[in-house]
């Protein structure tokens, strides 16, 4: 099944911005898609060029901001990743995951006081 998937959005990728039904893909979702398929390989800098892009094309686009910034952790840039959290948490400032996201980076950091910050505000945003 994840297989499937991932083959699915390789095949979006390839066809430059169209889906296997034909239709018509906005192209920050096909950057995305792309920066996903090269991110999950393990290629963060190639990813990085295409998630850029992607924020470029549709600045509101959460979820390019979050893998983003996952790939500026992977590659260990982290101003870069802790700005790129910081834009994500901006666009959608009700979810926890983003600052879930953002203490664990800053806990890697050496933040401890930071990390602990970003937990408690995720867990006041989602309590369960």
């Amino acid at each position: 099944m994840m297989l499937a998937k991932l083959l699915a959005i390789f095949v979006i990728g390839v066809l430059g911005g169209v889906s296997a039904s034909g239709q018509r893909v906005p192209a920050a979702v096909a950057l995305y898609q792309r920066g996903i398929v090269l991110a999950k390989s393990g290629d963060y800098r190639a990813a990085i060029e295409k998630l850029r892009a992607a924020v470029k094309a549709n600045p509101k686009y959460y979820e390019a901001y979050v893998a983003l910034a996952l790939s500026f952790q992977n590659t260990q840039q982290y101003s870069e990743a802790l700005e790129t959290f910081s834009t994500a948490i901006k666009l959608r400032p009700r979810l926890a995951e983003p600052h879930m996201m953002l203490g664990r980076l800053i806990q890697q950091l050496g933040n401890a006081d930071g990390a602990l910050s970003e937990f408690q505000t995720a867990a006041k945003l989602d309590p369960a």
